[in-house]
């Protein structure tokens, strides 16, 4: 079950979030908007890796990819409805 999350993330990320950002945000994109964007990317990521930390240590690895996995199949099905 984990490493079907596992590939599951690393596939719907690579081929949905990934391009998307890269494509719209030095091509379209203001320059306000560009450090919006770097400001909203480096927080999420240092939540992302706080909360991994907290509920590794309280509930197990499992759980963590269980919750992550969760949230990669929303913003694909978020990506597939508002930006495909």
């Amino acid at each position: 079950m984990v490493v079907t999350l596992v590939v599951v993330f690393f596939g719907f990320h690579g081929a949905f979030l990934i391009p998307a950002v890269w494509l719209y945000v030095p091509e379209i994109a203001t320059k306000q908007e560009i450090r919006w964007s770097q400001v909203v990317n480096w927080f999420a990521c240092a939540f992302s890796v706080t909360i991994f930390i907290i509920i590794g240590s309280t509930y197990g690895y499992a759980s963590i990819f269980l919750i992550f996995g969760t949230i990669t199949m929303i913003c694909f099905i978020f990506n597939a409805i508002f930006m495909i």
